[in-house]
């Protein structure tokens, strides 16, 4: 029986904005990979939805993040993020490359009211899962979910 021991950040909202502050103290060894969903910070959809305060800060500060990150990073976003839009996260993805990063990102077709929150959302699994599956694969020695759940 082998034992994997890599690691893979993974958060959702102010959590994916805390993984991607996190690998850009390119910690030697263990971590694999960072998946961001729908991260970042200062959205308030009831005030201004879609756009974030300063979102050029979080543009330059994900640039200084990039530029000691060691490992790919799949960004995952919704196109109806009430938080994120997809315009601002596309700036934000644009300087994460600029500055060295390395990943892919993905934008989700619209999924109820607001998108921003469909990871938390059980029939959601189907959308996000595959990409999820495919990003990690030369990454992380994965069983599929299928097959996890006959195996338990």
């Amino acid at each position: 029986m082998s034992c994997w021991s890599g690691i893979v950040l993974v958060g959702q909202s102010a959590g994916g904005f805390a993984s991607l502050a996190a690998a850009s103290f390119a910690p030697k060894g263990r971590l694999v990979a960072v998946v961001n969903v729908s991260g970042g910070r200062g959205g308030n959809p009831s005030r201004h939805p879609g756009i974030p305060c300063c979102p050029q800060q979080m543009a330059a500060t994900i640039g200084h993040f990039a530029s000691t990150t060691r490992v790919p990073v799949l960004w995952h976003y919704v196109q109806n993020d009430l938080f994120f839009e997809p315009d601002v996260v596309a700036t934000w993805f644009a300087a994460f490359q600029a500055a060295g990063g390395q990943g892919r990102i993905v934008v989700e077709p619209p999924f109820g009211r607001n998108g921003h929150g469909m990871f938390a959302v059980k029939d959601s699994i189907p959308i996000w899962l595959p990409h999820f599956e495919q990003f990690l694969a030369p990454l992380v020695p994965m069983k599929s979910i299928d097959q996890a759940a006959s195996a338990s």
